[in-house]
């Protein structure tokens, strides 16, 4: 069977992702090392991972390597900072974030999903939002960042219930100047850039 997005077999798919997978295995050690007596934002980044197609679920052969790497970098940090699953929450917003927030919380057994609801968009609740209860460890994901406008508008949301964004993953470039009044302690992406863009 071919992948529609790159018509390749599905089978040269599966085998890329194992792959990456492998690659940040080897690459986290040294990382976590550095990390842990650091206070600055820890950064987890590879060049090779590639971007997500968007919008994310057309092309959902192609993207599932690159979220099953995003999944595997969590994991990873939740065991290094003993974060227990159950503590942690997913916040999206849109299909994309949503879609993606599904498949990593699919796998980390007890983690939930916030979906921050776009200005004026109230659909499968009055209230217009539903907020966690017991949840500690709040983790970002989108399939990329670009002005930042998605993520300022969650973490300020977040901010409302007296909560704070620990955590964002994303394929893509990210830029420090979106953190300097929204600040996080890891982030996930491919590319860490410290200039403006």
């Amino acid at each position: 069977m071919l992948d529609v997005y790159s018509g390749q077999p599905i089978s040269m798919t599966i085998e890329k992702s194992r792959i990456l997978l492998e690659s940040y295995q080897i690459k986290q050690a040294a990382i976590v090392k550095e990390s842990k007596a650091n206070k600055e934002p820890r950064i987890l980044e590879d060049l090779d991972v590639g971007f997500m197609q968007h919008p994310v679920g057309s092309h959902m052969t192609y993207n599932i390597p690159l979220i099953n790497v995003m999944t595997q970098n969590l994991t990873e940090h939740f065991e290094d900072y003993s974060i227990d699953y159950a503590d942690v929450c997913f916040v999206a917003q849109g299909s994309s974030g949503c879609i993606i927030a599904a498949l990593i919380a699919a796998k980390i057994a007890g983690s939930i999903i916030w979906d921050i609801k776009k200005p004026g968009q109230k659909s499968h609740s009055h209230h217009g939002y539903c907020a966690p209860v017991n949840t500690k460890y709040m983790v970002f994901v989108d399939d990329f960042i670009s002005s930042g406008k998605t993520f300022h508008r969650c973490y300020d949301e977040v901010k409302k219930y007296k909560r704070t964004i620990n955590c964002i993953a994303v394929t893509g470039r990210v830029s420090w100047t979106l953190f300097e009044d929204h600040p996080v302690d890891t982030i996930i992406c491919q590319e860490y850039n410290e200039q403006l863009y």
